[in-house]
């Protein structure tokens, strides 16, 4: 199953998603959450395959319905191994201090994988509350 929800646990707001992804000939690949996610996205974690990695500066996005990235562009240019971690938000400006905001979802969200070769695969844990 490419898009797997974990239920809560002990009384945790959190809402874990497991998105996993394999990409065709051409290097890319796409994944529909096929149902609506809703909340704030604390965390993010994009995980390489150790079987079949993908190429260096691999490109993940997750896009909303309205197109728009959710990861801000975070997910550009991955690592081949190892695990990276992102908290992307929604950048506030007071003129002299940028502070960040998580970013909210209400919908279907898309994982869109480039550059990754052929046949790679890896997975993204999306964290919501």
């Amino acid at each position: 199953m490419p898009w797997a929800v974990a239920n809560r646990r002990n009384g945790s707001d959190i809402v874990k998603h497991t998105i996993t992804w394999v990409s065709d000939g051409s290097g890319n690949a796409t994944v529909s959450s096929g149902i609506s996610v809703s909340g704030e996205i604390q965390r993010v974690v994009i995980v390489p395959s150790t079987t079949a990695a993908p190429t260096a500066l691999y490109d993940v996005t997750l896009t909303d319905t309205d197109s728009i990235d959710v990861l801000a562009g975070q997910g550009a240019n991955l690592a081949a191994s190892g695990n990276t971690q992102v908290c992307p938000g929604v950048p506030l400006k007071d003129g002299t201090t940028t502070s960040v905001v998580p970013v909210v979802v209400d919908g279907v969200l898309t994982l869109n994988v480039t550059n990754a070769g052929a046949a790679k695969a890896g997975s993204l844990i999306l964290y919501v509350r």
